[in-house]
């Protein structure tokens, strides 16, 4: 005969005294013995569940919390504790001591033993997110200094001047580098070196020296996603030998750049050839030559000074596999020719192969309802035969019967069309 499993008859209150003479780390895998085992563990008052999850799985928990919780949290246990090196995400936020300096200057030394640690056991750190709102100093050298990361993402406050550590600049290991609201002040013209950043973000960065950022493009070969928003440059010359370093970019895939501060003669279209989303300004299409963006489905143009027709036209014509099309008016957006809307309007006698083959989403953001407006969108209306959504986003000064009178001639637009050229059902929204 089998032998007798006498344990399962027993009570499960006697069942969890037994279990409470185990160390806490041997009740776990004491429950896996059986189903009733387990529900037994589960029940105890005071069961350790956490310690059953395996060891990624509380990794990854812990790299949720800030770093300095870590250190907390990996004194609970010496399960959790074994932990602690095998972090490869990590969280530095020092926003709640900006009011007490010994505060902070506890913190900074918890996580610089932190970091050290880390450098230890981790040649190279997957993801560090650095938050720091310090009046007291800067801490970025010694976080950044202490470790080789492939991703890394430094925000400062705006009332502070934190400046990038130089190494950096000189990672050879860093894949994904995001700034914002932080001072470059510095860049070695023979060191810098960034042989694998595919995705640079720089948000309210402040360039002391223009080529300062074009020294950071132009080390950047394998770049693949890049945003320029909100730049400052407090110097602006540029040598003929750097603006010469400049090199278009392969391997890059979305730009965004419409809020760059940098002229449109040291960043033309022609470097970004091979993107497949491109946010820009429409007056930089006026340096545009005759690059062709083959693998473009996705522009976003704004402008705040004139419409550019002529130059959109002609942008859109070197763009055949364009899919989606937005137009975002900032300011007033004048007429660059004339003052006269009729003359503002080129009327072209031909269609843009992308427009007329495979132009689908169209949007025009703060729509003013000016006849050019309306000319240009009844022109990509008539002639786009797959174009399945128009949104238009009206400003705040639009006149409400106007806006009607606009909307029936659009949707008169649509039917227009012969039947046997629609392929979709077209969706009008305005907003």
């Amino acid at each position: 005969m089998a032998e007798e499993d006498r344990m399962s008859g027993l009570p499960d209150e006697l069942l969890c005294q037994i279990l409470s003479f185990l160390p806490s780390e041997e009740i776990p895998s004491t429950s896996l013995l059986s189903k009733r085992w387990r529900r037994v563990w589960l029940g105890m008052p005071n069961a350790d569940r956490i310690s059953i999850l395996p060891d990624e799985l509380l990794c990854r928990i812990l790299s949720l919390l800030p770093a300095k919780q870590i250190m907390v949290t990996s004194l609970l246990s010496r399960r959790w504790r074994s932990l602690r090196p095998r972090m490869t995400e990590i969280n530095i936020d020092d926003t709640s001591y900006i009011h007490d300096r010994d505060a902070y200057d506890r913190y900074y030394h918890v996580i610089a033993l932190f970091l050290f640690e880390m450098k230890i056991h981790h040649p190279i750190m997957k993801t560090v997110t650095i938050l720091s709102a310090s009046p007291f100093f800067n801490p970025l050298p010694l976080w950044l200094n202490c470790l080789k990361v492939q991703h890394l993402d430094v925000t400062s406050s705006a009332t502070l001047c934190l400046c990038v550590p130089y190494k950096v600049l000189t990672s050879t290991a860093l894949v994904v580098l995001k700034l914002n609201a932080l001072t470059i002040d510095y860049v070695h013209r023979s060191s810098t070196n960034l042989p694998s950043l595919k995705i640079l973000h720089l948000t309210q960065v402040h360039f002391l020296k223009l080529k300062f950022l074009i020294k950071i493009l132009s080390m950047s070969p394998l770049l693949e996603d890049l945003l320029l928003k909100d730049l400052q440059v407090t110097d602006n010359t540029l040598a003929q030998d750097d603006a010469a370093a400049l090199k278009p970019f392969p391997k890059l895939l979305r730009a965004d750049i419409s809020d760059s501060c940098i002229s449109p003669l040291l960043l033309p279209l022609k470097l970004f050839y091979n993107v497949h989303f491109l946010r820009s300004q429409l007056q930089t299409l006026e340096e545009q030559q005759d690059t062709q963006f083959l693998s473009l489905t996705h522009l976003d143009l704004s402008f705040d000074h004139g419409y550019y027709w002529i130059s959109l036209i002609k942008f859109i014509c070197a763009c055949p596999s364009l899919q989606t099309l937005t137009i975002r008016k900032i300011g007033g957006g004048y007429g660059l020719l004339s003052n006269d809307d009729h003359n503002n309007w080129p009327h072209p006698q031909f269609v843009p192969q992308c427009i007329s083959s495979h132009l689908q989403m169209f949007s025009f953001i703060n729509y003013g309802g000016n006849l050019s407006e309306l000319q240009f969108t009844k022109y990509v209306v008539q002639n786009a035969t797959l174009l399945r959504n128009v949104t238009i986003y009206r400003n705040t000064s639009s006149n409400p019967p106007k806006d009607l009178q606009i909307i029936k001639e659009l949707h008169y637009c649509q039917k227009e069309k012969k039947e046997d050229s629609v392929t979709h059902q077209l969706h009008f929204e305005w907003i």
